[in-house]
């Protein structure tokens, strides 16, 4: 008898344990952010759009694009201190061969894109869009993790249509003052839901023999 009271006493203790074990599983199991489509829309606005008022506010800024925290990058659309576009979304800055440091409201929505291009658009679209190809096309294994789960950049990759912007002075990017018709391209990507609390976002791909990688760590406060 009583070695079948230990075998029950065994079970029970074994039951106890994974039961204890089960919600801590399914904890480290919950995503800490919402990876939204390639077709995804932020207040109306698509992936390409939102890139597009990300790359005029850029190019408006009189601030060199180097930098060492999200505090001193040329950001868009600051409202109140919020560095958001759209009102809702944060655009992470990076820079290659450096780690970042920043901060993002948990209510915002989580732009990520570190590597666009802007080509002059000119009178001839084929011509532009050929020029961002050119451009992309030493760009090997492009990749971006989140908490080290890979984010598949690969099928957010766009060109966007045609935009104009008026510069009034000379811009860091090179632009002279006066009109330019642009066109951008890059992966950006949107997460949304992105739980409060410490978190890695790396960005790395090769460029000839050469591996390329920027490195943000992101806190996210309620």
């Amino acid at each position: 008898m009583r070695f079948r009271t230990g075998i029950k006493l065994a079970l029970v203790l074994s039951l106890i344990g994974l039961a204890a074990a089960t919600p801590s599983r399914a904890r480290a199991e919950v995503k800490a952010f919402r990876l939204l489509p390639p077709t995804a829309t932020v207040d109306g606005r698509s992936r390409a759009q939102l890139l597009v008022t990300g790359y005029t506010a850029k190019v408006l800024s009189k601030v060199a694009i180097e930098t060492s925290n999200c505090a001193d990058r040329p950001q868009f659309g600051e409202t109140a201190g919020a560095k958001t576009i759209a009102g809702r979304v944060f655009t992470l800055p990076a820079q290659l061969g450096r780690t970042l440091t920043c901060t993002m409201s948990a209510t915002s929505i989580l732009m990520i894109d570190h590597i666009g291009v802007i080509c002059n658009d000119g009178k001839n679209r084929e011509a532009s869009v050929e020029c961002i190809e050119k451009r992309f096309e030493p760009v090997k294994e492009f990749r971006v993790t989140f908490d080290g789960i890979d984010l598949g950049a690969a099928r957010f990759r766009i060109i966007t249509e045609k935009f104009v912007v008026d510069l009034p002075n000379d811009s860091p990017f090179g632009l002279h003052r006066g009109k330019w018709r642009l066109r951008a391209g890059g992966w950006p990507i949107l997460l949304s839901e992105v739980t409060p609390g410490r978190h890695v976002v790396e960005t790395s791909y090769k460029l000839g023999k050469n591996r390329q990688t920027a490195i943000v760590n992101l806190t996210v406060v309620r």
